[in-house]
């Protein structure tokens, strides 16, 4: 917290005409561990960098959207899904929260990073079981929910090729949406990106049939990719459950950050002198991959 201590009074220090970013990296700044937990599960034996196309407004499909990249670090049993660029910027911070002052002096890069993907998949840890990390209303939160996998059908008529390998159509209905998959028998793992999985081979694409989610493997490697790790690099997370964690999240996505940073009174900060957003209207157009919990 020394080291934190610094930043904060060098913030104080600076114009404030970005306040609400600048908050935003404080607050980040103080959730890193000391010592963060990395844990090997088990040798890695395909690394898949998936691009994402997320709809951001679902009456502008394929019009407003976001694309991230989310590696799938898999083993024979256990796997991760998550965002490596946000892997490489959290482990920094933790290791040297003054790396958030760099970002801060470049906005155009903190909105890069702002946008990195927060959400940690860890399949199959513990056995039966994932784990799920998350970031949202100011907190760190985590849950684990037991192992399940779509009920696949499969369209054997249909072949489409995926970053060089022949693969497989098969569909289901599952949490809400019905997914499309195409997997490659030639790649004997029954995983795939974010939680999907349980077909004869890795799916290297996947879709809902609205287009509001679209993942597409960019590249695979096979040697050199180190193992499967847990990894949690924040302090303190909140214990929640799926669905319950959903409904949170999806209230957040109205709610202004910088307006309850502020309103905490967090680091000493002035809630005289900073304005307040006046608010934004919710994502009313704009759900995630499961749509199966309680929400309007």
């Amino acid at each position: 917290m020394c080291k934190l201590a610094h930043i904060v009074l060098k913030l104080k220090g600076m114009q404030m005409r970005h306040i609400g970013l600048l908050l935003v990296i404080i607050f980040s700044l103080s959730a890193y561990a000391a010592d963060h937990p990395v844990k090997a599960l088990e040798p890695a034996v395909a690394e898949v960098v998936y691009k994402r196309t997320k709809c951001l407004d679902t009456t502008k499909v394929g019009i407003d959207y976001r694309i991230d990249l989310m590696t799938l670090k898999a083993g024979k049993s256990a796997s991760a899904f998550y965002s490596d660029d946000r892997r490489r910027f959290d482990s920094i911070c933790e290791e040297q929260p003054e790396y958030g002052i760099k970002i801060m002096e470049d906005f155009d890069a903190f909105e890069r990073v702002a946008h990195y993907d927060r959400e940690v998949i860890f399949k199959n840890y513990p056995i039966g079981e994932n784990t799920v990390l998350q970031r949202y209303d100011l907190d760190n939160w985590i849950y684990t929910e037991p192992r399940e996998l779509p009920q696949w059908t499969m369209v054997n008529d249909s072949t489409r090729n995926v970053c060089g390998y022949d693969c497989f159509k098969a569909e289901a209905t599952w949490r809400g949406r019905m997914w499309i998959a195409w997997y490659a028998p030639e790649i004997p793992l029954s995983d795939g990106p974010w939680k999907l999985g349980g077909l004869p081979g890795l799916i290297l694409m996947a879709y809902d049939s609205k287009m509001h989610y679209v993942y597409e493997a960019q590249s695979i490697k096979f040697t050199n990719i180190g193992n499967v790790e847990y990894f949690n690099y924040f302090f303190k997370s909140l214990k929640t459950e799926r669905t319950k964690g959903l409904t949170l999240r999806r209230k957040a996505l109205g709610e202004s950050i910088k307006n309850k940073i502020v309103a905490s009174g967090a680091f000493g900060i002035d809630r005289k002198n900073v304005k307040l957003d006046a608010g934004r209207p919710p994502h009313t157009n704009y759900d995630f991959e499961e749509t199966d919990y309680p929400h309007k």
